[in-house]
């Protein structure tokens, strides 16, 4: 039986490490991790980083699509590589832009300053952030490191970074259940809550928010 306890713990460990090595991949805490991929109770994790639970294939799921460039074999067995094969070539620079993320949209490969990360990141772009609805969240004065996604990887409730044809914003989208073509934009700064309806057809792109720094 010890022996058997020992082995557990073991693999047990091992699992946490492989976890966390995600969980320091996309720039996060453990709690703010357990959110960002739709777990209720970020408890489940800290199981697993006491070794009192292993990764479950539900668990793996809920990772991998969020971050579906993360292995799942690697997740559960520690077999090959924690990225797949054609992102193995990820490194530690991403492009940063002091204002204009529209030079991104344009010319994602034109850039003429970068941000460097001591490890490799899921971000895409780096950002400075102005005033801005969601001041609670991101504070003015910091830099937001960001991942472009599509309208069906976003997660309603969480704060996301938008451009339209008219502006750029950081906010938090809403479903709208009347009318699945329509998005809610949500934000509260300065104490006043704002709330625009939109299409999703306007929207030109959207931006997850991975991590942010504040920088003074």
């Amino acid at each position: 039986m010890q022996f058997y306890t020992k082995i557990m713990t073991s693999i047990h460990a091992n699992q946490w490490e492989r976890l966390h090595s995600v969980i320091s991949w996309a720039g996060m805490s453990t709690h703010a991790f357990a959110c960002e991929i739709g777990l209720k109770r970020s408890e489940n994790l800290y199981r697993i980083k006491n070794q009192k639970n292993g990764i479950s294939r539900k668990l793996v799921s809920f990772i991998i699509k969020q971050y579906p460039d993360i292995s799942d074999i690697w997740l559960m067995t520690g077999s090959g590589t924690m990225l797949r094969g054609d992102k193995l070539s990820v490194n530690n620079s991403i492009p940063y832009f002091q204002s204009d993320i529209n030079q991104f949209l344009d010319a994602p490969t034109k850039y003429s300053l970068e941000y460097n990360f001591p490890y490799p990141t899921p971000a895409e772009l780096a950002i400075d952030v102005s005033a801005n609805l969601i001041e609670h969240i991101i504070p003015s004065g910091s830099t937001a490191f960001l991942k472009q996604v599509d309208a069906s990887n976003v997660i309603f409730g969480k704060p996301h970074y938008i451009v339209t044809e008219d502006y750029t914003e950081f906010c938090i989208l809403v479903s709208d259940m009347s009318d699945t073509n329509y998005v809610f934009i949500k934000g509260v700064s300065f104490g006043n809550e704002a709330i625009t309806r939109i299409a999703i057809s306007e929207i030109k792109a959207i931006f997850k928010i991975i991590s942010y720094i504040r920088n003074m």
